[in-house]
């Protein structure tokens, strides 16, 4: 019987950055297809919200029905900031960088955040109260938060909290044991984002591996092992820093610093 070919013996599979543009081109037509499917429920929600209106004025204080009405005018008015919040995520793209306050930043996109959270978590923030005003690509800034919420896992034996706090780092003062990298700080006054959850934390032996790009523990999930990357490299391009705080069978916290501004906030 004679030997195969070359071509006959081994056919290779797609390389990881051949499986990237693929996956790049099918979610550019799933965010083409979603933006139009947004925009249609935009404009039903929108109809919803103004039948209801319109009910609930017409109706009587002492109508049993009024208080139904009203709440469905409440839900129909909430769905319909959360699908603009979710169309203008789905249309983002690196921008310039700009002058913001972090804290209203980090503020402004709770609910987004929720939406791609494990079910059931409960968010909770814990933002300085003073302003924090850093110069950042601000729809990347998005993206990176999208990317941490993306990453939380959840222990379902316990209650399902995940945290996410935004306070300044006078001094250079970041000091945390047991952060990966350990070079991880800044030697000048800084924002750190914390994003904590209670999940099962990342087991030592992948922890060097979590910031290399196509490196996923979520296949099943659809991952792509590009979402720390992504985070990584905003950190890096904006003079900050990355780092892990991870407890194997307690949860994981990200931390990104990012330079402030205004020093005079410290």
């Amino acid at each position: 019987m004679a030997n195969p070919s070359k071509a006959e013996e081994f056919i290779p599979e797609n390389s990881p950055p051949e499986n990237a543009l693929l996956e790049a081109s099918m979610n550019q037509a799933r965010m083409a297809a979603i933006g139009g499917l947004l925009h249609d429920m935009v404009n039903s929600m929108m109809g919803i919200h103004s039948l209801s209106e319109s009910l609930v004025r017409s109706l009587e204080k002492d109508n049993p029905l009024k208080s139904n009405i009203e709440l469905i005018y409440k839900s129909a008015l909430k769905a319909q900031k959360l699908m603009l919040r979710i169309s203008e995520v789905n249309r983002s793209k690196p921008g310039e960088r700009t002058l913001v306050d972090l804290a209203k930043l980090v503020h402004s996109q709770k609910e987004i955040l929720k939406v791609v959270l494990p079910p059931g978590a409960a968010l909770q923030l814990d933002i300085m109260e003073s302003e924090l005003p850093v110069r950042i690509d601000v729809n990347s800034f998005k993206m990176v938060l999208l990317h941490f919420a993306m990453n939380a896992t959840c222990n379902l034996a316990a209650q399902c909290r995940v945290k996410l706090s935004v306070r300044a780092v006078c001094g250079g003062d970041a000091t945390r044991k047991g952060v990966f990298p350990q070079s991880y700080g800044l030697p000048h006054d800084a924002v750190e984002v914390s994003f904590s959850d209670a999940g099962g934390g990342i087991s030592p032996a992948i922890l060097p591996r979590v910031f290399d790009p196509f490196f996923t523990t979520r296949e099943k999930w659809g991952g792509m092992g590009l979402g720390l990357f992504f985070a990584q490299n905003f950190a890096e391009t904006h003079n900050g820093q990355l780092g892990i705080l991870n407890e194997e069978g307690t949860g994981t916290t990200f931390l990104l610093l990012l330079p402030l501004e205004d020093l005079e906030e410290c």
